[in-house]
């Protein structure tokens, strides 16, 4: 199971349940006390869960140690912006570059926790007599505080991840959110193939009993801002041969359909094995349903 905190509350992810084998979200309607949101979350974690918070999330402002996060909570960084060096660990697929955080983070220093991602000081702050032609200075190459680290089953990013993504959506912080991820649900029930799935495919995996089968429940509209104040969706855009791969475990597939086309999906677009189908969906038109009937 997972929780995500950001900021003093606890939110939903967006595409969240798509990629973890055990996810439990929650919208907390209001403010918590960090005391007693942390206690909540070690007693979720001692049962087996795992939490990732960002940020100032469960941060009392005392200058103290967090038992949740395993970190000095020391206040907001220097920095209005800096940046992460991925590594093999988190962001293993991006170049072993400097990648600009748009936003201030915070500074934490480890005590118990393990440092899982370093950030990358910049030279000064775009601010008064220092200008820079960019929003940001460029990066000194010198090692700031841990951007990520890891105290258990609890990770913890010192950026505000989330708002920085609603605010500038950088790639790189989907693929370092990925990652932790894997570190911390290695076996999904669901995973789209890197490269051999459009980013904005929306899956969910539902399990039908009366069926004794499980559907995989695909959508793809791709929206667009035309106005200032609505989003559309303009047309419908298909898609063919998506990669995806399911996680079945010791069952048998009896077979595959699209259940919305009415065809069979042939045995050479799925393999088993490992516990996984790994299926390629012939076409998607805007929205497909594909059955995995279990003996």
């Amino acid at each position: 199971m997972l929780h995500i905190c950001r900021g003093a509350s606890l939110t939903s992810f967006a595409g969240l349940r798509y990629w973890c084998s055990r996810v439990a979200s929650s919208v907390w309607p209001a403010r918590i006390s960090p005391v007693s949101g942390s206690a909540k979350l070690l007693d979720y974690v001692h049962g087996g869960g795992k939490v990732i918070g960002t940020y100032m999330s469960m941060d009392n402002g005392c200058d103290e140690t967090n038992p949740l996060y395993g970190n000095r909570m020391l206040g907001d960084s220097y920095w209005d912006r800096d940046f992460i060096m991925p590594n093999d660990e988190v962001g293993a697929r991006l170049p072993k570059e400097e990648f600009v955080m748009y936003e201030r983070g915070a500074r934490v220093r480890t005590a118990g926790s393990r440092v899982l991602l370093d950030s990358v000081e910049p030279y000064f702050n775009r601010e008064g007599r220092y200008f820079c032609s960019h929003l940001h200075a460029p990066s000194t190459g010198r090692v700031g505080f841990p951007a990520a680290t890891r105290y258990g089953d609890v990770v913890y990013f010192s950026h505000p991840l989330f708002r920085i993504y609603k605010d500038f959506a950088p790639s790189w912080v989907k693929a370092i959110f990925a990652d932790v991820l894997d570190l911390l649900m290695p076996r999904q029930l669901v995973r789209k193939e890197d490269g051999h799935t459009v980013s904005g495919l929306e899956v969910q995996l539902r399990r039908s009993g009366s069926r004794n089968s499980l559907m995989l429940h695909c959508l793809y509209y791709p929206c667009k801002k035309s106005a200032a104040n609505l989003y559309t969706i303009d047309e419908k855009v298909p898609l063919f041969d998506q990669r995806v791969r399911v996680y079945v475990g010791d069952a048998e597939i009896e077979s595959v359909r699209a259940i919305r086309q009415g065809e069979v999906i042939s045995e050479r677009d799925y393999t088993v094995a490992d516990g996984y189908v790994d299926l390629n969906i012939p076409k998607i038109d805007g929205y497909e349903i594909i059955e995995l009937s279990l003996k």
